[in-house]
């Protein structure tokens, strides 16, 4: 799991139900992030970004609820 990476959100609890299989992008993770404004998580979380029509959503997750998405060539 890396920066940049899409995931889809495979939850494994109640608490993360409502985004579970949602297409995200790893912004941040274990200690590491790519801008000032996303504060890096703790050990075994990440934020992600998940991009609607109308907004841009930042979640805080788990890291392995997280399920990398193979990426076009």
């Amino acid at each position: 799991m890396k920066i940049g990476q899409p995931c889809i959100v495979t939850a494994c609890s109640d608490f993360y139900a409502a985004i579970d299989g949602w297409p995200v992008e790893v912004v941040a993770i274990e200690g590491l992030t790519a801008s000032a404004a996303v504060p890096a998580p703790a050990r075994g979380m990440a934020w992600v970004k998940h991009t609607n029509e109308e907004r841009v959503a930042h979640f805080l997750v788990p890291v392995d609820q997280l399920r990398p998405v193979a990426q076009p060539h």
